[in-house]
């Protein structure tokens, strides 16, 4: 029920209600001219309040809400690492820009400029990750604690540089048999710098490119994960890094995640060249520590691999050997591809790949089918071809006994 009461020659209302808890509390609003717009005013919010729209507390600042949904909402229901990358979202971009702002304060056209700033800086993944959490927060804000009447993320455009292919350009990065084998080639005849002996580049990325490996999961390796005389690997962990970007070793992406793979007997004969490289190494350089843990690729203080470090080798390794720039994670990609053109079931390749669905591993290699249709409809008009041929020697082996 509104008030409503002239104060200073201006018209003032007060609502009077009780939130979810049963705390009475109470709206009011004034300098209206008259008390036929203060009565207007009034309306409109205790209709808010009857239809579960009203915002209940206009002074909860974003900072505050935004690291309790943190921690109440997303810590405790996802994992580690996804928590650590979405922290890390909310503490380094999003509460320096509007941390200091009221919820009810933000609005749309603040928001896509900050966006429009974004797109100039990040890439468009990191942008999408960035509104992606925003978005989030304030639907929580919206739906669950009738704190915003509207979220000002929503319909937001995230335009692309002018740099930044089109979606019809935007096409999966592989590379074809013949490339890959160059590169590799290339790695097996280049010594890896000063530690000769090394052949751990060569091994990390066939494995990669021999089995559809993460990157994190394959530097997490340790060599209990690698049965020889199997040819199998089993991938439990994965290398990610923590809130303070410290490297650790964590569970698997997802469940499907955890998997034990057959690798090729080419790929094993190189995975046991690797070991033996690996203990004449220590022997070689005093200075290639020995890791605490049987690590199955290291660095040479005896510490895990930085992705960095293994994506910068990737991309000197590709300029010098001919390939197209690629990051390790297009070798992954054109292990899936290679099966798929092979004739491997999409469910098969899904498992490998440890997706979580094969809808997933259909989305993201849905053009490769294109390729593959081409190449069989070039195998059937072959077989045409071949076919007809057969049909006219026939039908003139006939005409002639005739």
């Amino acid at each position: 029920m509104a008030i409503f009461r002239k104060r200073n020659g201006k018209w003032q209302y007060r609502i009077y209600f009780y939130d979810e808890g049963g705390k009475r509390r109470e709206r009011s609003r004034s300098n209206f001219t008259t008390k036929r717009e203060a009565q207007m005013a009034a309306a409109k919010e205790e209709s808010k309040l009857l239809n579960n729209t009203f915002v209940m507390d206009q002074s909860v600042r974003f900072d505050t809400f935004a690291l309790e949904w943190l921690e109440t909402f997303k810590r405790p229901h996802v994992k580690e690492s996804t928590y650590d990358r979405i922290s890390r979202t909310v503490k380094n971009h999003l509460i320096p820009q509007f941390g200091e702002y009221r919820l009810i304060d933000i609005n749309r056209v603040m928001y896509q400029k900050w966006i429009n700033e974004k797109v100039e800086v990040y890439s468009l993944g990191t942008v999408r990750s960035f509104h992606s959490t925003f978005s989030s927060i304030l639907d929580h804000a919206l739906l669950d604690m009738n704190l915003i009447e509207k979220n000002p993320a929503h319909r937001i455009r995230i335009s692309k540089r002018d740099d930044t292919p089109d979606e019809d350009d935007d096409v999966l990065e592989f590379l074809e048999m013949d490339e890959l084998n160059r590169l590799l080639a290339y790695l097996e005849a280049t010594p890896h710098g000063k530690y000769k002996r090394s052949i751990q580049y060569l091994a990390l990325f066939t494995l990669i490119a021999r089995t559809g490996l993460r990157v994190g999961e394959a530097l997490a390796l340790e060599w209990e994960d690698i049965d020889l005389d199997a040819g199998t690997v089993r991938v439990n962990k994965t290398l990610s890094f923590g809130s303070k970007l410290e490297l650790k070793v964590t569970k698997p992406k997802t469940k499907k995640a955890n998997r034990t793979l057959r690798i090729d007997s080419q790929t094993k004969e190189l995975m046991q060249r690797h070991r033996t490289s690996q203990k004449e190494v220590y022997l070689a350089y005093p200075n290639y520590k020995k890791p605490e843990l049987p690590l199955v690729f290291h660095s040479p203080n005896g510490k895990w691999l930085r992705t960095s470090i293994v994506r910068d080798y990737l991309r000197d390794a590709c300029k010098k050997s001919g390939v197209q720039h690629i990051s390790p994670h297009v070798l992954r990609h054109s292990h899936a591809v290679h099966l798929l053109e092979a004739g491997a079931d999409v469910k098969y390749v899904a498992d490998r790949l440890g997706h979580a669905d094969t809808k997933i591993t259909m989305n993201i290699y849905l053009h490769v089918s294109k390729k593959i249709e081409h190449d069989a409809m070039e195998l059937y008009e072959k077989r045409i071809g071949s076919l007809s041929e057969a049909s006219i020697k026939m039908s003139k082996k006939l005409h002639s006994s005739n």
